[in-house]
């Protein structure tokens, strides 16, 4: 590997984790919305706004992956080009985690807020329990 590949590597091993993340979120999220132990209102509508609502999370997630696989692409273009041009690899590559990063704080902040909202109508709502199932 050159010695100035290093810096490249690390940075393709970052977004390697941010993806594994992403991964996480996005499984952790379909399974909430599938599971059927949990409280859920009543109301049709309110039901369809709570689905609807991942949709955003997913899309920042999305896009936290699909930015995650082109740092990967970059770091690709490093090792394998004979005579790579390395100031525009590493501006593509710092643009490229960068919005990563972003996308991912964006869904998870999403989500996060989800379940303050969701917390909120456990905690304050006045429909009865049915433990029945």
């Amino acid at each position: 590997m050159r010695p100035d590949a290093e810096a490249f590597k690390a940075a393709a091993d970052y977004a390697q984790t941010l993806l594994g993340w992403s991964l996480l979120v996005l499984g952790g999220s379909a399974a909430a919305l599938l599971q059927s132990s949990y409280r859920r209102p009543r109301s049709a509508v309110l039901r369809g706004f709570c689905a609807l609502a991942f949709i955003p999370g997913w899309f920042f997630l999305a896009r936290s992956i699909y930015f995650g696989t082109r740092v990967y692409q970059v770091y690709m273009a490093v090792i394998f080009s004979a005579n790579p041009d390395r100031k525009v690899l590493r501006i593509a590559i710092n643009s490229d985690l960068s919005s990563q990063i972003t996308d991912l704080q964006r869904g998870i902040w999403f989500f996060a807020g989800w379940l303050l909202l969701l917390l909120g109508y456990w905690v304050f709502s006045k429909e009865i329990v049915d433990d029945k199932g």
